[in-house]
């Protein structure tokens, strides 16, 4: 009975975990290229011949659309440094998060990584005190977004400024937000918190 040399029969075997590895990864990531910034946790990417919405998971930013204008302003802010470090035809890499590639609304949500230098944008953009960790749900670098804003409040980044204990206020309505909850405007002081101590 012919048997295969052992070199060929190796050779197959990694051939094929090759592929496992690649197939598992590239169903839960891909390359794609920044088309533009919407705001502080949101872009537009080239997917293909398309192009798609993408958040950035685990993190919320002041919103551009805020009534109140000192909160749209950061949201400004926000959105700039986003743009600055994603700037258009930037390569980037999406990770997903499992299977789950949407959230809620239906919008793609990611972990974005910079292809160039591997940066972790999520993360970035909360440890520069852009935006806050959002955990309440687990995930995989909900420990990663957690230690980032607890470094942001350290060295008072950003919304953390001079008031970091309306800025903690500041996070917890953000979220509230980001869950499309309702939240009474009654403690509206919260909405500062967004541009303490900017300068």
């Amino acid at each position: 009975m012919f048997r295969p040399p052992t070199h060929v029969l190796r050779a197959a075997l990694l051939l094929f975990f090759a592929l496992c590895v690649a197939s598992s990864a590239s169903a839960g990531s891909e390359m794609v290229k920044v088309v533009r910034t919407i705001n502080g946790n949101t872009i537009v990417v080239k997917q293909g011949a398309a192009e798609a919405t993408v958040r950035l998971y685990g993190i919320v930013t002041p919103d551009l659309a805020d009534k109140n204008p000192d909160v749209s302003r950061f949201g400004g802010y926000a959105k700039d440094f986003l743009s600055t470090i994603l700037p258009e035809n930037e390569w980037i890499q999406l990770e997903y998060e499992g299977t789950t590639h949407t959230d809620a609304s239906g919008m793609t949500v990611a972990h974005v990584y910079r292809s160039r230098d591997g940066l972790f944008v999520n993360e970035k953009v909360v440890v520069e005190g852009y935006g806050v960790a959002y955990t309440k749900n687990a995930f995989s670098t909900a420990a990663t977004l957690r230690a980032a804003e607890e470094k942001a409040k350290g060295y008072r980044k950003g919304l953390w400024g001079d008031r970091p204990e309306l800025a903690a206020l500041n996070a917890q309505k953000s979220q509230a937000a980001y869950l499309g909850e309702s939240y009474s405007r009654a403690s509206s002081s919260w909405v500062t918190v967004w541009i303490v101590s900017w300068w």
